[in-house]
């Protein structure tokens, strides 16, 4: 019957634009009339599916209508005791809505043709319209009322379209003056208020009512229906969360409306908002509603909010496939699978549900934020392909690791509280994932935060985006994910906070009274730790943190930097104004002569003012720089441990006195005599004398831990005082006075032997050294017999004799 009832309604619409083109106007307006009589019975009909009427009510209107704005007067309750207008769409969801089943026929009693104020022609169709129909509630209707029907006519176009259709005609004016004087007290302040007047309505005022396109009537406890709604023809939003209203029923008619917010109110059916083609926004969470069968058809949804409703059939969710955000959290779902269609999501709230396992969700490859907490999931295996995630939050579950989330390159926010998750975890996998904040054990964080002192939560707000005096737990998480604290001067007293800062990388806690570095003991990432004028004294804590590479101890008690020799990258420490002494200062230059030590910087500016302008410039050509160093350069300088000096008029070598380990001394065409000054030097192990009138080198008798020594083209003519040098390897006396080699006889470690140019005649003493390996004494006093003796003993020796 149905079907039949379908196709005939083609025909008429194929039968109707002909005879359009045809200039019977009057049997035209009367097909016209027989068209609407038979769309009436069609949606009417209970044989008729609801996608059927569905587009009926929504699409097929607009072949007899002027437009969806056109009125028709309410005529399908018997008890309504004002005139109320709605628009086509909403009339004919009030066919479907109030009736079971529902019979319409028209009877014309007359065709009119008449003429606008502006001119423009219409026909005015007076008939008697039948309703036999079945109540929602199974009662009979049956009821017969005279009505209207106002049907423009297009000259241009040869169009007519129906404009408007009532039983009583009364102006838009008279129409909402009715409505208004219908409003219940509560109601007409409420729309006073939107007006901000408290003058008598008058026409002009209803119309910007009735133009309102959102309405927020949250908390209003003095409400409980929404029955004037309908005249709000252009309302898109509306609001009335936590209010006691139950039925939705008038927002059939609300055709325009686009969000929904009704949590925490009585709503129980949403039956009625089915013909709402436009909502987009619905969040009815924490209602009383159990059943969402319905739901399935509303397709333009993007945001649903179900949460805390006792729902336990989510199957009609799985048509909405056009859903970016759905919050089903505190209701009865118990398995992911019934979502596994719903691509689309972008945010996904499923938390303190029954759920176990969330494989349904693994192929949602626009999903950015998931809510499973409270939960029995014990695995995130499932989410290693859900790519564009960026916040998880799987607090009070059962999750036991983070690794399969290390895929996903867009996360950036965990939430794990109360898990099998440990906070060394938590970091640990911070650290393989940069950009990733892992919230963990957040109740202690923010019980942390608490028991700081003012001045502690006053230098570490600078470092708290939101409040800086109660931060959220994501603010105190990010603080103490931070790589690099500035705290210099904050009237800090301990340093007990750093504990729990494990990424710290740069830390300054200068000019504050603290005493101990005992919090930093775990901080084993710190490169860069600043606490000068402070009172420390111990250095304990430092000796792990193997890292650091700069440390500013200057102004402090330290006394014993010893431990400092483990840290293998340190590059740079200061120890100005500390009380650590020279020998301590040196010991440490010997262990790590690659780190710059800046120390007693007094005391060596001091030292550069004295020097004369020779040394001076010795300096600056040894270092590369001109001008007066900086402080840096100064202490560069006397850390060296190579000096060279050639052809400088020098008379001593007492600036050299107050280098750290000296241990490389090159002097070449200069016109130094005295080497009583070089004793100090007692770290030397290369010294080059040459070229220089030089005679008595036995000042040279007390350097024991050389081991090359050039003393050539110089007035030297006794080699005796080398006899202590035990650990001398390389020996240069050519060009000497030099006439014999008394004083080597025990120079066991002699490798190489120069005495060319001289007047050595015999090798006698240096038989018995067996480590010797080459020999050159071309140019002396000896002969081919002395080569071939000392040959004969030395046979592995190389020897330079011509």
């Amino acid at each position: 019957m149905v079907k039949c009832r379908l196709i005939l309604l083609g025909l008429i619409l194929v039968t109707f634009n002909s005879l359009l083109a045809q200039n019977g106007y009057e049997q035209r307006v009367r097909d016209m009339v027989a068209f609407l009589e038979y769309f009436l019975n069609t949606v009417g009909d209970k044989e008729t599916n609801n996608r059927d009427k569905d587009v009926i009510i929504n699409e097929s209107y607009s072949k007899i209508f002027r437009d969806a704005q056109v009125q028709i007067e309410d005529d399908l309750l018997d008890d309504r005791q004002s005139v109320i207008n709605k628009d086509v769409v909403a009339y004919l969801k009030d066919v479907d809505f109030f009736f079971r089943d529902a019979g319409f026929k028209f009877d014309i009693l007359k065709v009119e043709a008449l003429t606008r104020d502006n001119g423009k022609p219409y026909f005015r169709v007076e008939l008697n319209r039948s309703l036999e129909a079945v109540s929602i509630e199974g009662k009979a209707v049956k009821n017969t009322q005279k009505r209207f029907i106002e049907i423009n006519l297009d000259e241009a176009k040869d169009d007519l379209k129906i404009a408007s259709i009532y039983t009583t005609k009364v102006s838009k004016d008279e129409e909402l003056m009715d409505w208004w004087s219908d409003l219940s007290y509560e109601w007409s302040k409420i729309f006073k208020i939107l007006l901000n007047t408290n003058e008598e309505i008058n026409a002009a005022m209803l119309h910007k009512i009735a133009a309102i396109d959102s309405l927020n009537l949250s908390g209003n406890q003095y409400i409980f229906n929404i029955e004037p709604l309908y005249v709000l023809s252009n309302l898109r939003y509306l609001n009335i969360s936590q209010t006691r209203i139950a039925d939705l029923g008038p927002l059939r008619s609300t055709s325009t409306l686009e969000t929904l917010i009704a949590n925490q109110s009585e709503v129980y059916d949403l039956e009625y908002l089915k013909y709402l083609r436009s909502l987009n926004t619905l969040d009815v969470s924490n209602t009383r509603i159990r059943d969402i069968g319905v739901i399935d058809q509303f397709n333009s949804l993007t945001d649903l909010n179900l949460s805390g409703n006792y729902i336990n059939d989510f199957q009609p969710l799985q048509g909405l496939r056009g859903l970016h955000s759905l919050n089903l959290s505190s209701t009865a779902l118990s398995s992911t699978y019934t979502l596994k269609e719903l691509a689309g999501l972008v945010s996904l709230n499923i938390s303190n549900t029954l759920v176990s396992n969330i494989s349904g969700l693994s192929s949602m490859p626009l999903l950015k934020e998931l809510d499973v907490s409270k939960t029995d999931i014990t695995s995130v295996d499932p989410l290693s392909g859900t790519t564009s995630l960026e916040i998880l939050n799987v607090n009070q579950t059962g999750i036991k690791s983070l690794e399969p989330l290390t895929p996903l390159k867009k996360l950036r926010r965990i939430y794990c509280d109360n898990t099998p998750i440990t906070e060394s975890e938590a970091t640990a996998f911070m650290s393989k994932n940069k950009n990733v904040l892992v919230i963990n054990n957040s109740q202690q964080v923010l019980q942390w935060w608490g028991r700081l002192d003012f001045s502690w939560q006053k230098a570490l707000g600078t470092y708290v985006s939101g409040n800086k005096q109660q931060p959220s737990k994501e603010d105190l998480v990010m603080l103490l994910n931070v790589d690099s604290l500035s705290l210099k001067k904050a009237g800090l007293s301990t340093s007990e906070p750093l504990a729990r800062f494990y990424k710290l990388r740069y830390l300054d806690i200068s000019e504050n009274n603290i005493r101990s570095l005992d919090p930093v003991i775990n901080l084993d990432k710190l490169e860069t730790l600043k606490v000068s004028t402070t009172s420390v004294e111990k250095i304990l804590p430092l000796k792990g943190l193997k890292n650091l590479s700069y440390l500013d101890l200057s102004g402090t008690r330290v006394s014993d930097i010893y431990l400092l020799s483990y840290l293998g990258n340190l590059q740079y420490l200061n120890v100005d104004k500390a009380n650590v002494s020279w020998e301590a200062i040196k010991e440490f230059h010997r262990e790590h002569p690659s780190c710059t030590i800046i120390f007693d910087s007094n005391y060596l500016s001091n030292w550069w003012q004295k020097l004369s302008d020779d040394w001076k410039q010795v300096f600056r050509s040894n270092n590369g720089f001109q001008g007066t160093p900086d402080i840096v350069m100064l202490h560069q300088i006397v850390a060296r441990d190579k000096v060279m000096i050639d052809q400088v008029a020098i008379e001593d070598l007492k600036p050299l006195w107050d280098f750290l380990s000296l241990k490389e001394l090159h002097i070449s065409n200069s016109s130094l005599v005295d080497l009583s000054t070089l004793p100090a030097l007692t770290q030397l192990e290369v010294l080059e004398c040459k070229q220089l009138p030089l005679e008595n080198i036995s000042p040279i008798s007390t350097l024991t831990s050389l081991r090359t020594l050039n003393i050539s083209n110089t007035a030297t003519n006794d080699l005796r005082p080398l006899a202590s040098l035990s650990k001398l390897e390389v020996l240069n006396c050519s060009g000497t006075n030099v006439s014999n080699l008394r004083g080597l006889e025990n120079l066991v470690s002699l490798s190489k032997l120069d005495c060319s140019n001289t007047r050595v005649n015999r090798l006698d003493q240096i038989f018995e050294l067996d480590n010797l390996i080459e020999l050159s004494c071309y140019n002396t006093r000896l002969n081919q017999r002395d080569i071939s003796g000392f040959r004969g003993v030395n046979p592995e020796c190389k020897i330079i004799y011509y």
